[in-house]
């Protein structure tokens, strides 16, 4: 179970990725707007979101952008990922 701080750092991750996630979706819908800029806001979106899971379950969260790196942490604890989580490695560069 995770303790007060870790679910309220999960929760900072979770609302961050929700900003995040709101910004490429605006900048999606812009047809001027370059895709690298809304890659950027969707990769940062799936980071947050996965922090957070990391934080929930007790984990240290690395100081790393890299999705494989966050999505290898979790599946070595043991943690029950959607399939489709895998499909997400691809916003990192």
């Amino acid at each position: 179970m995770p303790t007060p701080e870790e679910t309220e750092a999960a929760d900072l991750f979770l609302a961050k990725a929700a900003s995040d996630l709101a910004a490429a979706r605006l900048l999606a819908g812009d047809g001027d707007q370059a895709d690298a800029v809304v890659g950027f806001h969707a990769q940062q979106a799936v980071e947050k979101a996965l922090k957070a899971v990391v934080a929930v379950h007790s984990l240290e969260i690395p100081r790393s952008h890299d999705l494989r790196l966050l999505i290898r942490l979790l599946e070595s604890a043991e943690t029950d990922l959607p399939a489709e989580i895998g499909q997400a490695d691809w916003l990192s560069p």
